[in-house]
């Protein structure tokens, strides 16, 4: 892990599971793919009644996804702090 994602992975620790789940799951996954899934079938005149399930399924997938980030780069971060500290000195 470079610095900077040292430093990006510390605040966002800082800032809590939930933020993380909003920011990363939600805003920044579920959002743009329910957006392209609206325009698209608005743009070809297809959009039939089960747009809200799909939206819903979006945010739900999307929170999952943040979920599941969240424990992968505390993984991650968890395995580089215990290689960093078993290295000896140069």
């Amino acid at each position: 892990m470079t610095p900077k994602q040292i430093e990006r992975y510390n605040k966002s620790r800082e800032a809590g599971m939930f933020r993380y789940i909003f920011v990363r799951g939600i805003l920044s996954f579920s959002l743009p793919m329910a957006s392209t899934y609206l325009i698209f079938n608005l743009l070809s005149d297809s959009l039939n009644g089960n747009w809200r399930m799909v939206i819903a399924a979006w945010l739900i997938g999307g929170a999952i996804f943040g979920v599941s980030m969240w424990f992968i780069e505390g993984k991650v971060y968890s395995k580089y702090s215990l290689e960093k500290n078993n290295t000896p000195p140069s």
